[in-house]
């Protein structure tokens, strides 16, 4: 049982953790603006596409156009 026990520890404390770190906000975001996110390890982006006051996001639709114009980042959705 010790052995097993020993084993299960050794696997959880050498386990390697997968993270991935991204980035949610509301200001508009340029094309570059997004390629500089990527050079500095973010990998996704969390968009804003419907405002709290029941209207499109038009901002929001501008940085998932800027994203996908610059191909580095990938998207995440959010709705109010």
């Amino acid at each position: 049982m010790k052995v097993l026990l020993l084993a299960l520890t050794v696997a959880i404390c050498l386990h390697k953790n997968e993270a991935a770190m991204g980035w949610d906000g509301i200001q508009a975001v340029s094309v570059s603006g997004f390629q500089c996110l990527k050079n500095n390890g973010f990998s996704f982006f969390v968009a804003r596409a419907w405002e709290e006051v029941c209207d499109y996001d038009y901002t929001g639709y501008q940085n998932i156009k800027n994203a996908w114009a610059g191909k580095e980042i990938s998207l995440k959705n959010k709705h109010f």
